[in-house]
C-alpha cells in the first residue's frame, strides 16, 4: 500500500475512534467524578464534623489534649486527606504544651466518613516540636495513651494483642524537633531539623523508622526497626535492629530487645570512631592534647539487663592496637557502678590512651569545674599485652590491673619483661592523676648498660646484677609533672658488676698528686664489684645520697653528697679505700657539672680557719 493511502487510513482511524461511543461516555464519566468531587463530595462530608473526629483522634492515639487552634480544609484529590493548622497537644502534668505542630495532614477512609466515623491514617507532620521533660523526683511529661497500654497489657498477659482494627500508617515529619529537659542531672539539650518517615501499618504491626536530625551541629541518621513494637513495649523479646550514623560517631546493633519495666538488649553491637578528639568536640568537651588521629572502632555480643551491661567476644582497635577479651558493667543503685573486665593486647602505646581524657571528665554546672568520671566508677580491670611502652619504657609480656574506688586509681604491674630484666610495681593516682599520684616501681637485674644509654645519661655507671626501687610521690597532674615534682626514695642494691669509665688506678695516682683534675683523666678503665648499695632521697629536684657503697675485691668507694637533677651537677665528698688496708685511704670531692666532675683531693683544698 503507498505510502498516502496508509497516512489516509491511519487518520481515519483517529476520526473513528474519536466519534465513537466509548469515548465519548468514559469522558463524561471523569467529568462527572471531577464534578463530585469537587462539587457534591464537601456536600456529604461536614468539616467541623471531620475536623472534631481528627481531634479526638489525635488525643487518644497520644494520651495527650489535642486542641486545633487554626483552621481546618479537606480535598479529595488526588485522595481524602484533612489538614489541620497550628496543633497543640497538653498532658495534666503541666500548662506548658507537650507538643505542637504547625500543621498535620492525614488521609482518611471517604466510606467512613460518609457514614460520620472517619478514620486517618498516613499523618505528615509539619514542624512538630516535642518537650521531654523529667522533675527533680523523676517524674515524666510523656503520656501512655489507654489504647497503648491495653495492648501492652495483653501482650503481657496473653502474648498477642487484640488487633486494633484502626491503621496508622505512614507517619511522615518535616522540620521536626525535640526539646529535653532533666531537673534531675540539669541536662538540656535539642534535636534540630528533623526529618524521615515511621512506616507502622497498625499497632500490632512491624515499625520501621528512618529519621534524621542535626545533633550538635552534626547531621545524624537514625535507622530502627522493630518487629513487635507492643511485645517489645509490654517487656517481651522482639526482633530489633538500630543504626546511627553521624560524621564523628557510627553505632550499628542486630538482635533482640525488650522494654517496659525492665529494659533490656541481646545481640551484636558495632562502633566506629574516626577521631576520638573530633568524637569529645562534638559532646562539647575540650578536646585538649588528645591525640587527633587516634580512631576506635569495637565489635562485641551485648547483652544488658535492669542492672548489668555485658560485652562479650569483644574486638577493640585503636590506632592499629588490636585487644580482645570481655566487659561487665553493673549497676548499683545508691553506689558506684562497677566495670569489670579483662583486655588482651598485642601492643600497647599508653599515650594514644590520653585520647580518653576528654571523657574522664564531666563539667558539673555548679561548681564550672571538671569532676572526674572515676569518682562515679569503680573499676576492676585486667590487661595483658605482648609489648606496651610508654616514651622509650618498653615493657613485654605485660600483665596489669587497673582499679579505681571514688576519686582514686591505681595501677598495678606484676612482673614483666624490661630491658633485659623485670618490672613490678603500683602508680596510685588521684582524679585520674589530675591531683597528683604516687609509684612504687621495682627493676630486677635489667640490662642497666642499655638502660642507661637509653635514658641518654653518660659518664661512669653501675652494670651488672641489682634490684633498683622507686618510691616517689607528686602533687602535680601526671601529665605535667617532671622530676622535680616528685619527692620520695631511691635505692638500689646490686651484686657482681661493674662500675665503667672509672680507672682505679689512675684516679689512686692523680689523687696522689695533690692537685684538682676532670674525671675523664680516669676513665679509661673499669672498676669490677662485688656489690653495690645505694639510697637517695629526691626532693625538688635534688637527690640526696644518704649512703652508696660500691665495694670490690680490693677496694671500696664511698660517696655523699647532693645530686641537683635540674642543673645537671653534683656536690660529692668520696673516699676510696683498700678492704685490706694495704693502702692509705684517699678522700676527694667531686663537683661542677655531670659527666665532667672536677675532682678535688681533700688535700688540694683550702684548711678550714
Amino acid at each position: 500500500m503507498p505510502a498516502s493511502l496508509r497516512s489516509l487510513a491511519k487518520r481515519d482511524g483517529w476520526v473513528r475512534l474519536l466519534r465513537s461511543p466509548f469515548l465519548r461516555w468514559t469522558t463524561a464519566g471523569l467529568v462527572l467524578f471531577l464534578l463530585f468531587v469537587k462539587i457534591a463530595l464537601p456536600l456529604f462530608i461536614s468539616t467541623p464534623l471531620i475536623k472534631d473526629n481528627m481531634e479526638a483522634a489525635l488525643s487518644r492515639w497520644t494520651g495527650a489534649r489535642a486542641t486545633i487552634v487554626g483552621s481546618a480544609s479537606i480535598s479529595f484529590w488526588p485522595g481524602p486527606a484533612l489538614t489541620l493548622s497550628d496543633i497543640r497537644f497538653e498532658t495534666e502534668e503541666t500548662t506548658a504544651p507537650f507538643a505542637t505542630a504547625k500543621a498535620i495532614t492525614a488521609d482518611f477512609d471517604l466510606l467512613a466518613a460518609l457514614s460520620g466515623t472517619p478514620v486517618f491514617y498516613d499523618f505528615h507532620l509539619l514542624e512538630p516540636v516535642l518537650t521531654v521533660r523529667r522533675d527533680a523526683e523523676g517524674r515524666s511529661n510523656w503520656p501512655t495513651p489507654l489504647w497503648m497500654s491495653a495492648a501492652i497489657m495483653e501482650q503481657s498477659r496473653a502474648g498477642s494483642a487484640t488487633p486494633r482494627g484502626e491503621p496508622i500508617g505512614d507517619i511522615v515529619i518535616e522540620n521536626g524537633s525535640i526539646d529535653f529537659e532533666d531537673a534531675q542531672t540539669g541536662y538540656s539539650g535539642r534535636l534540630d531539623r528533623i526529618i524521615g518517615a515511621i512506616a507502622w501499618r497498625s499497632p500490632e504491626a512491624r515499625l520501621n523508622a528512618n529519621l534524621g536530625a542535626i545533633v550538635g551541629g552534626e547531621p545524624v541518621d537514625l535507622n530502627l526497626s522493630v518487629d513487635a513494637p507492643m511485645a517489645f513495649l509490654a517487656g517481651r523479646d522482639s526482633r530489633l535492629s538500630a543504626a546511627i550514623g553521624s560524621g564523628p560517631l557510627q553505632i550499628a546493633f542486630d538482635g533482640t530487645g525488650a522494654g517496659g519495666r525492665y529494659p533490656g538488649v541481646n545481640g551484636g553491637l558495632q562502633l566506629s570512631v574516626p577521631s576520638l578528639s573530633g568524637l569529645a568536640r562534638w559532646f562539647g568537651r575540650d578536646a585538649g592534647s588528645a591525640v587527633q588521629t587516634s580512631s576506635l572502632a569495637l565489635e562485641t555480643t551485648i547483652s544488658t539487663t535492669a542492672n548489668e551491661l555485658k560485652m562479650d567476644d569483644l574486638t577493640l582497635t585503636m590506632d592499629g592496637t588490636n585487644a580482645t577479651g570481655l566487659m561487665d558493667l553493673a549497676r548499683r543503685p545508691g553506689e558506684s557502678h562497677k566495670l569489670n573486665g579483662s583486655l588482651a593486647f598485642d601492643k600497647l602505646q599508653a599515650e594514644t590512651f590520653a585520647a580518653f581524657s576528654p571523657f574522664l571528665l564531666s563539667k558539673d554546672d555548679a561548681s564550672q569545674q571538671g569532676i572526674a568520671l572515676l569518682e562515679r566508677l569503680d573499676v576492676d580491670l585486667r590487661l595483658s599485652a605482648q609489648t606496651a611502652s610508654y616514651g622509650q619504657i618498653v615493657l613485654t609480656d605485660l600483665a596489669a590491673g587497673i582499679m579505681s574506688s571514688g576519686e582514686r586509681t591505681s595501677i598495678d604491674i606484676g612482673d614483666s619483661g624490661f630491658a633485659g630484666g623485670s618490672l613490678n610495681g603500683r602508680i596510685s593516682m588521684v582524679d585520674g592523676g589530675t591531683k597528683g599520684a604516687e609509684m612504687q616501681v621495682s627493676l630486677k637485674n635489667p640490662d642497666f648498660g642499655a638502660l642507661v644509654q637509653n635514658l641518654g645519661i653518660d659518664g661512669p655507671t653501675l652494670r651488672g646484677e641489682g634490684t633498683l626501687s622507686l618510691d616517689l610521690a607528686t602533687a602535680t597532674p601526671l601529665n605535667a609533672a617532671t622530676i622535680n615534682d616528685f619527692a620520695g626514695d631511691i635505692r638500689f642494691r646490686g651484686g657482681r658488676g661493674t662500675l665503667t669509665r672509672f680507672d682505679i688506678d689512675t684516679f689512686r695516682s692523680l689523687i696522689a698528686q695533690g692537685r684538682f683534675f676532670d674525671s675523664a683523666a680516669a676513665s679509661d678503665g673499669a672498676f669490677p664489684t662485688q656489690s653495690s648499695e645505694i639510697e637517695a632521697m629526691l626532693k625538688d629536684g635534688v637527690a640526696t645520697l644518704e649512703k652508696a657503697e660500691i665495694r670490690g675485691e680490693e677496694n671500696t668507694l664511698v660517696l655523699t653528697g647532693v645530686i641537683p637533677f635540674h642543673s645537671n651537677g653534683l656536690a660529692l665528698a668520696g673516699s676510696l679505700t683498700a678492704n685490706d688496708n694495704s693502702a692509705p685511704a684517699v678522700r676527694f670531692f667531686a663537683g661542677g657539672s655531670w659527666p665532667n666532675a672536677v675532682i678535688s683531693p681533700l688535700s688540694a683544698l683550702p684548711a678550714q680557719p
